[in-house]
C-alpha cells in the first residue's frame, strides 16, 4: 500500500515539474518593469544633486527621471520612446569620452519620487514613472545618428 502512495506522489511531481518547464519554455520567465528597470546599467552616470544629497544616476535612470518633465501625462509609450532616445542622444553628445558627467550642465530637470508624488499624486505619477522606465528599457542604449 505504502509502494502505491510513494509512485502517486512521485507521478505528480513529475506531471507538475513537466507543466512548469513547459509553460517556462513556451512563455519565459517575465520580469516586472521595475526588476528590469533595476538592473540597467552603462558605466556612465550623471550626478545630480537630489533632497541636498549629491548621487551618482545611472544615464539609463537618468532618462526616465527626466522624462516626466518633458513628456505629457497622457503620453502614448511610442511617444515617451522618442523622447528617450532624443534625451539619450543629448547626454551622449554632452557626456563625450567621459563616464560622469554633471547634470548641471544639462539642460534636464530630474524629477525625484517625492517631487512627482507631489505633482501628480502618487498613483498617478507610478503610473506615469512605470511608462518613462518602460520607454527606457525599450531604448536603451540606442541614440540617433
Amino acid at each position: 500500500m505504502s509502494e502505491k502512495i510513494i509512485k502517486s506522489i512521485v507521478a505528480i511531481a513529475l506531471t507538475l515539474t513537466i507543466a512548469y518547464v513547459l509553460t517556462m519554455a513556451i512563455n519565459g520567465k517575465k520580469q516586472s518593469v521595475e526588476s528590469e528597470f533595476d538592473a540597467l546599467e552603462t558605466g556612465k552616470d550623471i550626478l545630480i544633486s537630489i533632497d541636498g544629497k549629491n548621487e551618482l544616476i545611472d544615464v539609463e535612470k537618468y532618462i526616465a527621471g527626466v522624462l516626466p518633465y518633458e513628456i505629457e501625462a497622457t503620453a502614448s509609450l511610442d511617444v515617451v520612446c522618442a523622447q528617450a532616445v532624443a534625451i539619450r542622444t543629448g547626454i551622449y553628445y554632452e557626456m563625450g569620452e567621459e563616464t560622469v558627467l554633471e547634470g548641471s550642465k544639462l539642460n534636464y530637470k530630474y524629477m525625484s519620487d517625492r517631487e512627482g508624488e507631489k505633482k501628480y499624486g502618487r498613483d498617478e505619477y507610478i503610473r506615469i514613472r512605470n511608462i518613462c522606465q518602460r520607454a527606457v528599457i525599450e531604448t536603451r542604449t540606442k541614440t540617433m545618428n
